[in-house]
Order: structure tokens, then sequence, then C-alpha cells
């Protein structure tokens, strides 16, 4: 049986939009998983400055400090995350002020709530603005909010 000139071609479309699909799977299943994610905007609060507090979506509160809060190149930092009924913790870090790439850091469980996480941030010869998103797993599903974070050369 011989095909014809119009299903050979639709075959060969069919043929190349899988290789595509395939070859942009894994972007594609990353971007399905972090929709599945409630984010709570920023509210501007400076880790370098003080411990901050945020109400995530599920209405619990989300607990990040950092210490040493004056961060050099170099310098591991240790974060703690506190937020009542997460199962696990994650952050998220790019650089605002200067493409540093985005970096993934998991937080060990210390105990109920509490995670804690040495994290070091990727040098650079300015002052470093940070986005750092913390996403904490719970049986109710992900939640995650934005801080800010300075780094000094």
């Amino acid at each position: 049986m011989r095909l014809s000139f119009g299903k050979a071609i639709w075959l060969e479309i069919g043929l190349i939009g899988l290789l595509i699909a395939g070859y942009f799977s894994a972007d594609i299943l990353s971007y399905v998983k972090t929709q599945n994610i409630h984010i709570t905007e920023s509210n501007g609060c400076e880790l370098n400055k003080q411990d901050c507090n945020l109400i995530i979506k599920d209405g619990s509160t989300l607990s990040v400090s950092v210490e040493p809060k004056i961060i050099t190149p170099l310098q591991s930092a240790k974060f703690i995350v506190r937020n009542n009924g997460a199962n696990e913790v994650k952050a998220i870090s790019k650089g605002l002020n200067m493409e540093m790439g985005i970096h993934e850091h998991r937080f060990n469980k210390v105990s109920d709530g509490v995670f804690e996480a040495s994290i070091l941030l990727p040098s650079c010869s300015i002052d470093m603005k940070w986005q750092i998103d913390v996403i904490v797993s719970k049986n109710s599903g992900k939640y995650g909010g934005g801080f800010i974070l300075w780094s000094k050369n």
C-alpha cells in the first residue's frame, strides 16, 4: 500500500511535531509542575535587615531568617525557614541586578516546621540583589513567597 503525497507530508509533519515535543518535554513538565505552586508576592522585606514573615496563601506564616546579615563573596549563609505543617522546603535564588543563573537549594528538616540550609551564593564584583523564592510542600499543596537579599562585595 502506497501513501499519497498529502498523507506522507502530514506524517512527516506529525513526526517532526513529536520530535519537537520530546525535545521540550522536560521544560514543559517543569512549567506544568510550577503551576501548582501558590506564590505570595514579596512584601519588600529584606533579609539583610531583619527576619521576614509573610502570610502565604494557605493562611499560615512563612518565616525566613539568614545569618550573617551581611553576606560577602564565597561566604556561606545559614537560612532558617519556619512554617507549621511544612513537609519539605526548597528555595530558588536568582540575581536581580545581574544575570547569575537560577539556583535551587534544598533544606534539611531540623524539627516540626523548622528547616535550615547553608547556602553559598555565586560571587560577583558588585553588590548583588537576589530574589529568594521559598517554597514549602504541605499535605494541602505547595506554597511559597518571595524575599529580597543583598550580598556585598
